[in-house]
């Protein structure tokens, strides 16, 4: 197994980024078998949580000890629903939970972070349906929804979530759609105040910008939609960040090591390199992440 760690900071150059490798030493220690990296904030400070799909088990990583000028420094560990291939965070009145959904279940589960971190399971549960390779939670204006797609058959839904004071969670379905078969490699991000998504359909070779339209009655539409380029020819993983200025960003990664690191034009109709770097191989997990206003990407190889 292995793991890597980059600084992403804005260059003195024009139109470029500066990404340095963070020294080994500086970096605390992974589990073995994690499935999932997922990063969120509490408070002031940001945490990584891992999650290893067999056991259920989430350890909870504080991204950046100040103290001890360490990154990753375990804080605990906790339980989530176990068999989860998905493991997404969210934000409701700045309270972060995590959506988890295991293909398998007909169901979204829902997991509160509370004060001392501890992860507590709620009792609702989305009857969602099975075979979702995407379930992917998002906030919009004054609401919260999370959409899921599956890759096999195209189908894609929307679903909103209320949680009233003094109320149980509840998600209602308010669109679904039958697109076409193969897309993967989500990525959202917010432009302009409005919700967007890279994705790539392995089936036809297109890559679409998509922008999630106003009315949550209403899907998405294709902002962009070309042929893959070779850029993002046959990538493993594709995330999203935003540096301090809120302008979006999306990082690849190659089996081989290979990223790039690159910014959406302001029409959203393409993107530029802003630099490259090479990592460790056969990376499993891409996980950016803030802090304050340094923007970092974490990559991790489990055991083989």
């Amino acid at each position: 197994m292995g793991q890597a760690l980059f600084s992403v900071a804005p260059s003195s150059a024009a139109n470029k980024l500066d990404v340095k490798q963070v020294d080994d030493s500086k970096i605390g220690s992974l589990p073995s078998n994690l499935t999932s990296l997922a990063a969120f904030e509490h408070g002031k400070s940001t945490y990584v949580l891992g999650y290893e799909k067999s056991t259920g088990k989430a350890t909870v990583f504080e991204a950046y000890d100040e103290a001890s000028g360490t990154f990753m420094k375990e804080i605990g560990s906790d339980a989530l629903p176990s068999g989860s291939a998905i493991v997404e965070p969210f934000h409701v009145a700045r309270q972060p939970w995590f959506l988890t959904y295991d293909p398998a279940s007909e169901y979204g589960e829902f997991v509160e972070v509370g004060a001392d971190l501890s992860l507590k399971p709620v009792s609702y549960k989305a009857p969602i349906g099975t075979g979702f390779s995407t379930v992917h939670p998002f906030a919009y204006r004054y609401g919260m929804y999370f959409v899921a797609y599956d890759i096999e058959n195209g189908h894609v839904a929307r679903y909103q979530l209320s949680v009233p004071a003094g109320g149980p969670m509840y998600a209602a379905k308010t669109w679904t759609d039958l697109w076409a078969q193969g897309w993967t490699r989500f990525a959202f991000f917010e432009f302009g105040g409005e919700i967007f998504f890279i994705k790539t359909n392995l089936k036809h070779e297109k890559v679409n910008i998509d922008h999630f339209m106003d009315n949550a009655n209403e899907g998405s539409h294709p902002v962009l939609d070309i042929d893959v380029p070779a850029q993002m020819a046959g990538l493993h993983a594709v995330s999203t960040f935003s540096n301090a200025r809120g302008d979006p960003y999306f990082v690849t990664y190659r089996s081989n090591g290979e990223m790039t690191y690159n910014r959406f034009y302001g029409n959203c109709l393409g993107w530029t390199v802003e630099a490259n770097s090479n990592s460790i191989a056969n990376a499993s997990l891409l996980c950016p992440f803030t802090v304050g206003a340094k923007n970092f990407v974490l990559l991790y190889a489990g055991a083989s």
